[in-house]
């Protein structure tokens, strides 16, 4: 009984540890955002611009990525964060998913 009450303790610390950190990560966004329309209300030039659209050449590729282009799977992910509106190269997608796969399959394994 006792194994089972740490078990959950442990789950429980790490899901309130990932909701902080992600909690933190919005807010941060968020305050940027704030910042950023701020500064353009009083006439600011905003000090860095972004574009939608990131060039994938301009990175080095590392091992994964190669991998990945290989597989002809590159090109369809890339689409898929694009639409996602997210940042990441497929290589830190990849490793997220295997990351969060490993932790679903040890939480039920438990």
């Amino acid at each position: 009984m006792t194994i089972l009450a740490i078990s959950f303790l442990v789950v429980f610390a790490v899901v309130l540890a990932a909701v902080s950190l992600g909690w933190s990560v919005v807010e941060a966004q968020q305050k940027k955002k704030v910042v950023g329309m701020l500064a353009a209300v009083a006439g600011e030039k905003a000090a860095n611009e972004t574009t939608v659209l990131k060039d994938p050449s301009s990175e080095g590729q590392d091992q994964l990525n190669r991998i990945l282009a290989q597989l002809d799977l590159s090109a369809k992910l890339q689409t898929q964060i694009q639409q996602a509106g997210l940042d990441w190269t497929t290589g830190k997608l990849m490793l997220t998913m295997v990351i969060a796969a490993a932790i679903g399959a040890v939480l039920g394994c438990v």
